[in-house]
């Protein structure tokens, strides 16, 4: 709601989605291959309302997170803590670098992952049933993050870093 959102992904990004191959039952996955990150910014451009370099001085920081499909909650994960200031994140290694998060079960062994939420702002647990347009979360600043931000990706894995990510 709100906006405008704009979808972010540069090629150019030295541990951008699709350069982030992550060892998962001895397989190589690439869960991020398709993912994208949405970003609220301002009529200029701007992700943040200034150059205090807070968390909460994100226009994406706190906004809803809305289910994308009616599904099955498949896994979450709340309880990863954020910095207050952005410039204070430390990074997360594996598993915490998807932060807090939410996987949607959409059929046919898709999953929809929702990660970088708030703590303690998931609003359901495994095993719920949500409705499209449901709100599901807030947008966050947890795991491992360059600023507040949606990191979504399809996969075929309720696991954020353990599926192959879908077109």
């Amino acid at each position: 709601a709100g906006g405008p959102w704009v979808a972010v992904y540069s090629d150019k990004w030295p541990r951008g989605h699709r350069r982030v191959f992550v060892t998962a039952n001895g397989h190589a996955r690439l869960p991020g291959r398709f993912a994208i990150d949405w970003m609220k910014v301002d009529d200029h451009g701007r992700t943040l309302k200034d150059d205090a370099g807070l968390t909460a001085s994100s226009f994406s920081y706190g906004a809803h997170v809305l289910a994308v499909a009616d599904a099955r909650v498949a896994a979450v994960r709340d309880g990863v803590t954020e910095a207050v200031r952005i410039a204070d994140d430390k990074s997360h290694p594996h598993p915490d670098a998807a932060g807090n998060f939410i996987s949607l079960d959409l059929g046919n062994g898709q999953f929809a992952t929702y990660e970088h939420l708030r703590p303690g702002r998931i609003k359901v647990t495994k095993g719920s049933h949500v409705r499209r347009g449901q709100v599901i979360a807030e947008v966050g600043f947890s795991g491992d993050s360059t600023e507040p931000h949606l990191h979504f990706h399809v996969s075929d894995s309720p696991m954020p870093l353990e599926g192959e990510g879908l077109p």
